[in-house]
């Protein structure tokens, strides 16, 4: 803290004058600066630690400042044990009450828009509930829908996100290794960045893993503002939460009920072991490479067959329930 400055009328100068206290804290500086304050400071760290651990934690409920209205002290017999929940709040949503993301999120999408008004009338349905592609600190999200994002979802993404790696969601696989386990929280699906059945150990392994989700990422948000009708992506958010990387995506309906090796209709989920192809999946991203820039080419699988691709071969897709194409995994679309 310094006591005078070298700086005059005319010329600033940011440099102390005589500094004569040095502190990284402003406790530290305030004892240096005032024995008053030292003392009486200390008098309150005794009480303090003489009080019972439960009146020191912090409360996990709101709390009214003084110039809030006084209510009425009512009794509630369970009001101590919610208190002290620390998984409070999120299993409040029950299968009847839950919202079917992915549904909302392409009805937006199917919305008509052969003429003006129609692409007013969709854009703004669009625009309602988006904003735009934002990095937040602790956590840290990533995400793209249609567009933009749709900020309920990313909201309620990153809220499941934080709360799966607090602990606060079972595993649907609770039995396998921690890094292998996936979650699904709100009609949401989440998985870790880890690289759990070795698609990456040539190229890095779990490093690899940590980074294909932003690539991934990148190839749905061009693939969604491609725009094409008939060809769905999931709402996909990536958020950076305690040092873990988490993918938070919809649900496609139906993939649930079936082993993904049944689901999957075009491109290869063991990176380029098995291929398949299916004409619609043709038809549908050849139209969208050519906005892409992505030509038809062939490759060969383990059995030395020849496969006719239009686009990378992790890109996977998948006929829902509901009768949709979709697409995921497009992540060697745009590599870094």
């Amino acid at each position: 803290m310094p006591t005078s400055c070298r700086s005059s009328e005319e010329d600033f100068n940011p440099k102390p004058g005589t500094p004569s206290h040095l502190c990284h804290a402003l406790i530290d500086l305030l004892n240096q600066i005032s024995p008053l304050f030292k003392r009486n400071f200390t008098v309150l760290q005794k009480k303090r630690t003489q009080r019972h651990p439960f009146e020191r934690v912090a409360t996990p409920y709101q709390v009214y400042t003084w110039c809030a209205p006084m209510l009425d002290h009512t009794v509630d017999a369970i009001r101590a044990e919610d208190t002290f929940s620390s998984k409070l709040g999120y299993e409040e949503h029950i299968p009847g009450q839950t919202r079917d993301w992915n549904e909302e999120l392409q009805t937006t999408r199917e919305l008509p828009r052969k003429n003006l008004p129609e692409r007013l009338l969709r854009e703004r349905a669009i625009f309602k509930r988006r904003q735009s592609m934002a990095r937040w600190e602790r956590p840290i999200t990533e995400a793209t829908m249609l567009k933009q994002v749709h900020s309920d979802f990313v909201a309620a993404a990153t809220r499941g996100a934080m709360a799966v790696i607090d602990g606060n969601v079972m595993a649907i696989n609770p039995g396998e290794e921690a890094k292998m386990q996936m979650f699904i929280w709100n009609n949401i699906f989440f998985s870790l960045g880890f690289d759990v059945r070795d698609h990456y150990k040539e190229l890095g392994g779990d490093a690899a893993a940590f980074i294909a989700p932003r690539n991934d990422l990148q190839g749905v948000r061009v693939y969604s503002a491609v725009d094409l009708a008939s060809l769905y992506t999931l709402g996909t958010v990536v958020i950076d939460y305690r040092g873990y990387r988490i993918t938070a995506q919809s649900i496609i309906p139906g993939i649930l009920e079936r082993e993904q090796e049944q689901s999957v209709v075009y491109g290869s989920i063991d990176f380029g072991k098995t291929v398949i192809s299916h004409p619609k999946y043709l038809e549908l991203l050849n139209k969208a490479g050519q906005q892409l820039k992505i030509l038809p080419h062939k490759v060969f699988n383990d059995k030395n067959e020849e496969v006719e691709l239009c686009s990378s071969v992790e890109c996977k897709g998948i006929i829902g329930n509901d009768g949709r194409h979709y697409i995921f995994g497009p992540v060697a679309h745009f590599p870094p």
